[in-house]
């Protein structure tokens, strides 16, 4: 209770509002919505203070918005085929007195998403900056993650991100229906890989989306995933002493392939490293000049790339000294992984201060076992 400057009494409805809502606003968020549609009442009050109320409810709207996290139920979400779902604020935007409603819902979305980012909220901020229509950003946002996956070591947890609040409960009659997997599943994924891969498939079928993007986030994210893929088949190598099996670890080599060495078939197919120069100086020194033009989420796992080369390396001449080959097989094979390993060295000598120290160490030790030397 306050008065006027002719000492009448008035109640600041809106701060009853925020008060009253205090108690359940976060356990029932669409009710919380609709107490505040009720301070844009007071929106034909005149002069000024009209004005000033619906700027109040707009304000309390954008901060609930942050302090509840329930985006995918307040400003929407996302069918599988990129349909979108209206939020509980959409469905109210005309009690709300908006002059742009547009404008509103996408400023607010694009401020929840940058809070989100701020926040490490990578699923939110996924979700948000798609709602708002800012593409870019989500591949952005997803090659960063991404990276960071890839750059975990081997063996380690894997990174998991936190998901959205998922769309359940105190659905209104007006609100669309949910079936059983109808969204992009954002709401329950913890995965990176998984929210990545989700998202460049819907962007991968609608030309809207993917002209929105720009060239060099859609290669970037490829090439995060096709890393990750690598990685896991290393991670997942069975290096059995026993499997006598061909395989192939070039492409210069035709000789059938073992799953299990698939991994240097896929580091390969990056094109990052020198993996088939096969002793050629020239064509280290343009991989050399090409890494300097990667992209930055690529270029900081350059290092990871070389260690799982040598892995992939020591492990196929410890396969050979078991027996796996007959004699004159595996002398080539042998004199194949040897030049290898001495390309890797020369690359990695070209850019000594690209790479994280423990690469070193690595090269090193395998350098020693097979006779070379940094």
């Amino acid at each position: 209770m306050s008065f006027t400057t002719r000492q009448l009494p008035q109640i600041n409805f809106a701060a009853l509002v925020m008060q009253y809502t205090g108690e359940f606003r976060l356990g029932n968020v669409e009710a919380a919505v609709d107490y505040f549609t009720l301070i844009c009442l007071n929106t034909d009050l005149p002069g000024e203070l009209g004005k000033s109320q619906a700027a109040v409810c707009h304000e309390a709207l954008r901060e609930f918005i942050l302090e509840t996290r329930d985006f995918a139920k307040l400003l929407g979400d996302i069918r599988s085929d990129g349909t979108r779902i209206k939020g509980v604020i959409e469905q109210r935007l005309k009690l709300i007195n908006l002059d742009d409603q547009e404008e509103f819902l996408k400023a607010v979305t694009v401020q929840a998403a940058a809070v989100a980012d701020d926040k490490g909220l990578t699923a939110d901020a996924v979700l948000l900056y798609h709602l708002a229509e800012e593409y870019d950003n989500v591949v952005s946002i997803l090659n960063r993650i991404l990276s960071d996956a890839v750059s975990v070591p081997l063996g380690e947890a894997a990174i998991k991100i936190e998901p959205v609040k998922p769309r359940t409960g105190g659905q209104s009659s007006t609100a669309a229906p949910l079936e059983p997997g109808c969204s992009l599943s954002l709401t329950s994924v913890d995965d990176p890989i998984v929210l990545a891969k989700n998202m460049i498939s819907l962007y991968n079928t609608n030309a809207l989306y993917y002209q929105k993007i720009h060239p060099t986030n859609r290669e970037a994210c490829g090439l995060l995933l096709r890393m990750m893929e690598a990685k896991s088949k290393v991670e997942a190598g069975q290096w059995a002493p026993a499997l006598d099996v061909s395989f192939s670890l070039f492409s210069t080599i035709s000789l059938p392939i073992v799953p299990e060495l698939t991994c240097f078939q896929d580091i390969n197919n990056l094109q990052i490293l020198p993996l088939t120069a096969q002793g050629s100086v020239t064509y280290v020194r343009s991989t050399v000049q090409a890494f300097s033009s990667l992209p930055p989420v690529i270029a900081r796992n350059a290092g990871n790339l070389v260690i799982w080369s040598i892995i992939c390396i020591n492990r196929e001449r410890e396969r050979m000294y078991a027996g796996v080959y007959e004699n004159d097989m595996r002398q080539t094979l042998l004199d194949e992984l040897v030049l290898m390993a001495k390309d890797l060295m020369v690359f990695s000598g070209m850019i000594k201060y690209k790479l994280p120290p423990r690469v070193y160490e690595t090269l090193a030790k395998a350098g020693g076992d097979v006779g070379l030397s940094l």
